[in-house]
C-alpha cells in the first residue's frame, strides 16, 4: 500500500484527489473520495485503453497516460502520468494559471497554435472532450519552448459501454457540440473562461500547490 500525505495534495475536484506519486515523480494518484470518482477512474481507464488500440500511441499526445489501480493510505487510486514541463521538469500549470491576458498579449499567436493543435488532436484520437474547464487542462512546456494543451480530466463520453467502438466523427461532433455549449470557439474566450474560474477556483479543484 502507498502512504500519501497531504503535503503530496496537488488538486481536489468532487469525485476525487490528485497526490504525487511518493515513489515515482512522474506519477501522480487519482484516488476516488466516493462512487463517483472511482467510476470516473473506470470509465476513464478503459476509454484509454480503447482509444490506444484503434489510434495507437498518439492518443497521449494530448491526454495524460493512465496506468495501474493502486490501493493508498486515502483509499484506491488511479496512478496516472504526471505533466511535466519538459526543459525544467517542474509540474506543468494548469490552463487556468498559464492563461492570463499578459501571457496572451505577449504571444497570442502561440496560444492560437496550441488550441489548433490541441483540437486537431483530438479529432485524429477520436477524444471526446465534455467537460471544458480551464482546471481539466495543463499547460506542458515542451522543449522547443512552445505550449501543448494536455487533458487531465473531464474527457470520455459519459455513455461509453463495453462495445462502444471510438469513432473520429462521434468525437468531432460532440467536441463541437461541448465547444458550442461552453461558448468557447476562440482563444480569447477560453481566457474568459480562465478568469471566471480564478475568480471561484473552488468550482472544479480546490487548489493546485506548488512543486
Amino acid at each position: 500500500m502507498l502512504v500519501v500525505n497531504d503535503a503530496d495534495l496537488i488538486g481536489r475536484g468532487n469525485g476525487r484527489a490528485c497526490y504525487r506519486h511518493p515513489e515515482k515523480p512522474d506519477l501522480c494518484l487519482k484516488v476516488a473520495l466516493n462512487a463517483r470518482g472511482a467510476k470516473e477512474s473506470r470509465r476513464e481507464s478503459f476509454y484509454l485503453q480503447r482509444l490506444a488500440h484503434f489510434y495507437g500511441d498518439e492518443v497521449y499526445t494530448h491526454v495524460s497516460r493512465l496506468f495501474e489501480t493502486v490501493m493508498t493510505s486515502h483509499g484506491q487510486a488511479l496512478a496516472a502520468e504526471r505533466i511535466l514541463d519538459a526543459s525544467t521538469g517542474q509540474t506543468s500549470p494548469l490552463l487556468r494559471d498559464a492563461l492570463t491576458r499578459e501571457t496572451l498579449e505577449e504571444s497570442r499567436g502561440e496560444w492560437e497554435q496550441a488550441l489548433d493543435e490541441f483540437n486537431a488532436g483530438l479529432h485524429r484520437s477520436a477524444i471526446v472532450f465534455r467537460d471544458w474547464s480551464s482546471t481539466n487542462l495543463c499547460v506542458k512546456r515542451l522543449a522547443s519552448g512552445r505550449r501543448r494543451l494536455v487533458l487531465i480530466d473531464g474527457f470520455a463520453p459519459k455513455e461509453v459501454l463495453l462495445r462502444w467502438f471510438p469513432s473520429r466523427r462521434h468525437a468531432r461532433l460532440r467536441n463541437r457540440h461541448y465547444i458550442e455549449r461552453a461558448g468557447i470557439d476562440s482563444i480569447d474566450a477560453i481566457l474568459e473562461l480562465c478568469e471566471r474560474e480564478r475568480a471561484y477556483p473552488d468550482a472544479h479543484i480546490a487548489s493546485v500547490l506548488p512543486d
